[in-house]
């Protein structure tokens, strides 16, 4: 259900709010006969936004929300084949935007999210979800010099990923030299450290009587930011290891336009 006024000549002010059902995933169910028996995963949504037309061509507007999850399946005694209704989640944030049309052969949209996430479960208590990404900021926009030409750049900054750390280790067989982690019992008590990326495209358009063949190259993390993606453990050396996303990487295609 969404709502939608006219505040000003230049101000639109929307309210909407929902309740959705999804069906549990099927690899849920398929894990046992008795997961058969799952309730539809249920989320209540509360949404107010704000839009304002600064310019002709620029427009920003603002968004408040709240989620709510509940009867998400989760094990009980650790035992990952039967699952009850029994967990539940909140997210709740703030969002911006500025938003430039194309006038002029220049175009652009700027975007913060500020949000927090958290889960629930009997056993687990209350932790930090794997979703909860406080900030997550981005830039993107491009300037189209022909008909011909056009470049664009993507900048994009998110804070760390929740992770559940390793506190130590121990020797699964004495003398074996296979050492099996210890994880902190609060889940997602750490955090990686934060992303960013510089995405650089070129766009070269064909125009043809039947269609149009656009080529592009696109280089994605321009400066090499080292940014994690997760840690794996080694057995055999007792010691965790950083696993990084792509560095600098070029993409060159085509696309066609009937």
């Amino acid at each position: 259900m969404g709502l939608s006024s006219q505040v000003t000549s230049k101000s639109r002010l929307n309210l909407a709010y929902g309740v959705y059902y999804q069906t549990p995933p099927y690899f849920f169910i398929l894990w046992d006969h008795q997961n058969r028996y799952l309730k539809d995963l249920k989320s209540t949504h509360y949404v107010t936004g704000l839009q304002h037309l600064l310019r002709t061509d620029l427009l920003f507007s603002v968004e408040v929300y709240s989620k709510q999850y509940a009867d998400y399946p989760v094990p009980i005694n650790n035992e990952m084949v039967n699952l009850y209704n029994n967990g539940s989640g909140w997210v709740t944030g703030i969002d911006l935007f500025l938003h430039k049309k194309l006038t002029r052969r220049l175009y652009g949209r700027a975007s913060y999210t500020y949000s927090r996430s958290s889960f629930e479960t009997p056993e687990r208590g209350k932790f930090v979800w794997d979703f909860d990404i406080p900030h997550i900021f981005s830039i993107n926009g491009g300037y189209k010099f022909s008909n011909k030409f056009e470049f664009s750049l993507q900048w994009r900054y998110l804070s760390g990923r929740p992770y559940t750390p390793i506190i130590g280790s121990f020797e699964s067989t004495p003398g074996s030299g296979d050492w099996e982690a210890i994880y902190d019992t609060h889940a997602n008590s750490s955090r990686l450290d934060s992303y960013h990326s510089l995405d650089l495209r070129i766009d070269r358009r064909f125009q043809f009587d039947c269609c149009n063949l656009i080529a592009y190259l696109d280089v994605s993390n321009v400066y090499n930011r080292q940014n994690i993606w997760s840690f794996e453990w080694l057995r055999k050396a007792n010691e965790k290891k950083k696993i990084y996303q792509f560095g600098v990487l070029p993409i060159f295609g085509f696309h066609l336009e009937f």
